[in-house]
């Protein structure tokens, strides 16, 4: 019994030590086995509704624009922007809003109707 008991701790101890030595050759080349590469290249973040790349510039359509705290007319005005042509970052989409950053820095959602992509 006892002999039975060595020789399975014995198994168990030599299975481990393949284990993890396989584990470590793998990380230890360039490319491991285990697990497949991270692909870095040619990832692009797009809006889930237009399907443009984020974040991309437009600018500001009419005379006055209206930056809101969230994506919908019931949320309160931040900014009011009162001349066209203004230059924005969109960073996100939603329905018909587009979550933007200005050239200071502010960040707040704007209807698709008043930007153009130009």
């Amino acid at each position: 019994m006892i002999r039975y008991k060595m020789y399975k701790l014995t198994a168990y101890i030599f299975g481990l030590w393949f284990v993890l030595c396989g584990y470590c050759t793998a990380f230890a080349q360039d490319k491991p086995s285990i697990m497949p590469p991270v692909q870095t290249e040619n990832i692009t973040n797009t809006g889930r509704m237009t399907g443009l790349p984020l974040p991309r510039f437009v600018s500001l359509k009419g005379g006055e624009t209206n930056m809101r705290r969230g994506p919908s007319k019931t949320h309160a005005v931040i900014w009011t922007y009162k001349k066209a042509g203004l230059p924005v970052e969109i960073i996100n989409e939603y329905d018909n809003w587009r979550k933007v950053r200005d050239m200071d820095g502010s960040e707040g959602w704007i209807h698709q109707m008043v930007i153009s992509g130009r």
